[in-house]
Formats: structure tokens, sequence, C-alpha cells
């Protein structure tokens, strides 16, 4: 049986270059910068005809993406945030500066003079990952979620201190 080109499903392969003939292989983008223009206007011929601007599919009701689209972009995007987080441990410590906590998915960054609300909305929702690009910074620090937290509750100092200090005069 012989081999037909999986685009057009006519032409005969002579050699396999991703199953198409010659004609179709030299229809697709050849460069980085070509790859990028055909998908740009693919995702915005999918959103006209109201389709999933991944793969065609139908999307999710009020949503641009199929389920399966989504599940994959969050797959990537939470494992590039994880591969940040993992940097900016190397880079700060992979404990917590104030309680000595360790476990990874408890410890987030600390802006030590505060602002990290401020930064974040600049920096938008991958703040990990541009932080992780960019160069070490001596008011970032790591904390858990608690200490963090507890230090915006507490006026900037976090509970542990506060009560280190309150114990040190008492005794």
């Amino acid at each position: 049986m012989a081999k037909v080109c999986a685009s057009c499903g006519s032409v005969p392969l002579q050699g396999t270059r991703r199953g198409l003939c010659e004609r179709c292989y030299n229809k697709l983008p050849d460069q980085k910068q070509n790859a990028r223009e055909y998908r740009k206007k693919q995702r915005e011929k999918f959103a006209a005809e109201g389709r999933c601007t991944e793969c065609g599919g139908k999307p999710l009701p009020n949503l641009r993406r199929c389920q399966r689209c989504y599940d994959r972009h969050n797959a990537i995007v939470a494992k590039r945030r994880n591969k940040a987080k993992a940097v900016l441990a190397e880079r700060y410590g992979k404990v917590c500066a104030c309680c000595g906590e360790t476990e990874p998915l408890f410890l987030s960054i600390d802006h030590i003079n505060g602002g990290g609300g401020i930064e974040r909305k600049e920096l938008g929702r991958d703040q990990y990952i541009t932080l992780s690009r960019g160069p070490v910074r001596d008011d970032l620090r790591i904390l858990c979620h608690n200490c963090n937290r507890g230090r915006w509750l507490n006026g900037g100092e976090c509970p542990h201190v506060t009560n280190k200090r309150a114990l040190v005069r008492e005794g």
C-alpha cells in the first residue's frame, strides 16, 4: 500500500517529511517567526469562529479554550511556576527566615520592606517567574505563609518575633 500525504491525502510520498508530500511540506512555516505569525492568525481565525483558540474544538461556555487545552495550559504554567519557585528557593534559602519551616508548599517570597502587593500588580500573575529571571535582591526573603500573613496582620512584625520579645521582657 502506497503512503499518501497526511495533509492532502492524494500525493504519493517520495520520502517522509512529517508524513507530508513535498508540496504540503513546503507550505509549512519554515522559520520560528513565520510559525508564530501562522499560529497567531490561526488563533484569531478560531476566535472569530467561536472555537477553541488552541485546537479549534468547542470551547467551554464563556471561555476561549476547551477543557483539554485549559488543562494542558495550566499544567505548563504550573510546571514553569514550580521551576521558578525552585530557582528562588536556591537563591534565598529553602527555610522560613522567621520560624524555620522547610515544607516547600508553605514557603513564599516576602518583601522585607513591604510593597509586595504593589509589585505583584506591576509584574502580573507570574511574579515568581519574573523574579526568578531577575537579579538577586536584598529586599526579598523566604517566609512561610503563616509568618508572611502574620507580618501583615501585626503591623510589619511576625507574631513569632513579637512573642519572643515579650518573653525576653518577662524573663
